[in-house]
C-alpha cells in the first residue's frame, strides 16, 4: 500500500501529543482512563503545541513532497529549531498539567468560586494521603496501635500498603515502644482504622470549633 503525503503529515502531527500522554502516564496514577480518554488528551496536547508554535514561530509540515532530479519523494523538515521546539513543548505541556492536577490547584480555583466540591484525584484515600502530611496511628484489627511517618502509600485503595518509618509500637499505657527497624510495611487488611495526628501547633491552639468549609468530594 503507497502512503501518500496527507497521511505521513497526518501521523506526524499526532506523534507529539502521544508523546506528551505518555509522559504524562510516567509520574501520574492514569489507571482508569481507556483508549478514547488518551486518545482525546492527546488531540488536546497537540493543539496545545501546534498553537503555540504557531503563536511564537511559525508551524509548517513535518514532511514535504518534492521533486528531485525528475523523482517526487518525501523530505523531512530541515528545520531544526521547529523540531526542538516541537519536543521542548512535547514535554514541557505534560509536566505543567502534571504539576497543576498534582498540587489539585485547577480544583482549588473552582471550589473558591464554589463552583464544585471534587477534587482532581480519583479516590479520597488517595487526597487524604496526598494533602494530610502528618504522623499516622495505625489501628490493627488484633488490638495493637503503632505510629510512625508514611514514607510510602498505594495511590490506589484497593491495593491498600502503607510503609512507616520512624515506627514505634504503643503499649497499654500509652508508651512509645521503638522498632529499631528501617520501617514496617503494613496492608489494609491488617488495619482496623487510621489516625492522622496532629502537628504539635495544632494542638496548642486547637479550641475544638469544627470547621465550616465544605467537604472536598473525590
Amino acid at each position: 500500500m503507497k502512503i501518500s503525503y496527507e497521511l505521513i503529515n497526518v501521523i506526524m502531527l499526532l506523534i507529539p501529543g502521544f508523546l506528551s500522554v505518555k509522559i504524562f502516564d510516567l509520574f501520574r496514577n492514569t489507571d482508569g482512563k481507556d483508549n478514547i480518554d488518551r486518545l482525546i488528551e492527546g488531540l488536546i496536547y497537540n493543539l496545545l503545541i501546534y498553537a503555540f508554535i504557531e503563536h511564537i514561530y511559525g508551524w509548517t509540515p513535518a514532511f514535504e513532497y518534492k521533486k528531485v532530479n525528475d523523482t517526487y519523494t518525501y523530505a523531512m523538515s530541515t528545520d531544526k529549531w521547529l523540531i526542538s521546539i516541537t519536543i521542548l513543548l512535547c514535554v514541557i505541556f505534560p509536566l505543567i498539567w502534571g504539576a497543576i492536577t498534582h498540587y489539585d490547584l485547577h480544583m482549588k480555583l473552582l471550589r473558591k468560586l464554589r463552583l464544585t466540591n471534587k477534587t482532581s484525584r480519583q479516590t479520597a484515600w488517595d487526597d487524604v494521603f496526598s494533602n494530610e502530611v502528618r504522623f499516622l496511628s495505625l489501628h490493627l484489627n488484633d488490638g495493637r496501635t503503632v505510629v510512625g511517618w508514611p514514607t510510602y502509600f498505594s495511590n490506589d485503595p484497593d491495593e491498600g500498603f502503607i510503609y512507616l518509618t520512624q515506627a514505634a509500637w504503643v503499649d497499654d499505657e500509652g508508651k512509645y515502644i521503638e522498632t529499631n527497624s528501617h520501617g514496617i510495611l503494613f496492608h489494609k487488611e491488617h488495619i482496623e482504622f487510621i489516625e492522622f495526628m496532629q502537628h504539635p501547633e495544632e494542638e496548642q491552639g486547637n479550641d475544638g470549633q469544627e470547621t465550616t468549609e465544605p467537604p472536598e468530594a473525590t
